[in-house]
This record gives structure tokens, C-alpha cells and sequence, in this order.
């Protein structure tokens, strides 16, 4: 059976509030984002970015091929597209007027030196 592994990254302040974060989980070579948010003040300043690229080094450390999310129209479909997200399905009208996005996103496979061709 394959692993399950919560994520869990939090962006903090010097007094240590919580001002951001991702959580998620990987399993079966596949991370999923159920919620990534950065605190209004301090959005469009890289934070959310960085929250993603983290969970996807993690993700690529522990073998994932695959990133997986939701998201709706009037949140961030397009900050995910300019990371490289590809919208794989869409629910028109939910909730009324809107859509939610269903995305993926392929990762680099990573080499491992006990993985390699030709290893015992």
C-alpha cells in the first residue's frame, strides 16, 4: 500500500503568526494541494510562489511524478497556469456564476542513485 504523508508549510511572521501556508498530502507518487493562501497583506510578493515551489521540491524529494488541485474561478486558476498547471477539468456554474478548476501538473522524475539502470 502506498504511504499517505501530510504537508504542512506555514509562512510566519518574526512573532510567529501564522500568515500563509499549504497544506496537502502525497500519496501514491502523487502530492495534492487542498488549500495554498497567503494572508491579503502580504499577497503579490512571491510568498505564495515560494509556499508552491516548496511543496513541489518536497514533493519531488519523496519520488511524486504528479501534483494535483482545485481551485475556482475567482481564486487563482491563473497564478497556477504560470507555474505550470494544466486545467485538466472544469464544473461550470459551482458555485452559481463561477467554475471550479481541476488541475495537474507533471513533476521532473528524479534519479536515485539505488534506482539507476543497471543497479543491484
Amino acid at each position: 500500500a502506498a504511504e499517505y504523508y501530510p504537508v504542512c508549510l506555514f509562512l510566519k511572521n518574526e512573532h510567529q503568526e501564522v500568515l500563509g501556508g499549504l497544506l496537502g498530502h502525497i500519496w501514491a507518487q502523487c502530492l495534492h494541494i487542498a488549500i495554498l493562501w497567503v494572508a491579503p497583506i502580504l499577497r503579490h510578493q512571491g510568498h505564495g510562489t515560494a509556499l508552491l515551489q516548496a511543496a513541489e521540491q518536497l514533493a519531488v524529494e519523496r519520488a511524486c511524478i504528479l501534483v494535483t488541485l482545485e481551485t475556482f474561478s475567482f481564486q487563482a486558476p491563473g497564478f497556477y497556469a504560470k507555474h505550470g498547471y494544466e486545467t485538466i477539468a472544469v464544473l461550470p456554474d459551482y458555485p452559481p456564476g463561477h467554475q471550479k478548476h481541476f488541475l495537474k501538473k507533471a513533476l521532473p522524475v528524479q534519479s536515485h542513485p539505488n534506482h539507476e539502470e543497471g543497479a543491484t
